[in-house]
């Protein structure tokens, strides 16, 4: 599964963060799965950072939820492979 997150963070002070914002879920593999988790979903978590010189560490616990919106992705693939598209220069 290729998961492609979007979210924001939120600055709490000089080492924690909140960050959350929707993820763009592609699911692979044809076999082998329980269920599909192609669409949208979202992402929550909170952040810690430390950076020092050229170097950060992070520590960045979340919880995701993959395929709310399950299909859209499907429909807007449909729509864009079915338009004819031209570009003129």
């Amino acid at each position: 599964m290729l998961s492609i997150p979007i979210y924001t963070e939120y600055s709490i002070n000089r080492f924690f963060y909140v960050a959350a914002g929707p993820l763009v879920d592609f699911q692979m593999s044809a076999g082998n799965n329980f269920s599909n988790q192609s669409g949208i979903g979202y992402l929550v978590g909170f952040e810690s950072r430390v950076s020092k010189e050229k170097f950060t560490f992070s520590v960045f616990p979340n919880y995701k939820r993959h395929g709310i919106i399950r299909g859209i992705l499907l429909i807007l693939l449909i729509i864009l492979t079915n338009t004819n598209i031209s570009w003129r220069s």
